[in-house]
């Protein structure tokens, strides 16, 4: 086999691997760009200013979650949500008017 057939199907694989949104999302961004160049450019730095606000909250939620589970905390608050839908719900809405 030659360098191109070997080329060709890591491509292959990795486009198998690929998720079904992230290829759409690239999609519409290779398509935007091809029509409307401008508000492609528009487009992307718009997205990458959105991701670098809502970036210190993913790091917080994720360093939190972490931090309860090694600790241990995740059973207990599992516990006090599965015993009933209206205490989870209740729970929610207070640690989401609570939450920036």
């Amino acid at each position: 086999m030659t360098a191109i057939t070997y080329a060709v199907r890591g491509l292959g694989q990795a486009l198998k691997g690929l998720d079904r949104v992230w290829a759409a999302l690239i999609l519409l961004f290779a398509t935007l760009a091809v029509f409307l160049p401008e508000q492609a450019a528009e487009s992307v730095v718009f997205t990458l200013r959105a991701f670098g606000w809502i970036l210190p909250f993913l790091l917080i939620s994720v360093l939190l979650a972490a931090w309860l589970k090694a600790a241990g905390a995740d059973r207990l608050i599992g516990a006090a949500v599965s015993r009933s839908p209206v205490r989870a719900i209740l729970l929610a809405a207070a640690f989401g008017a609570l939450s920036p």
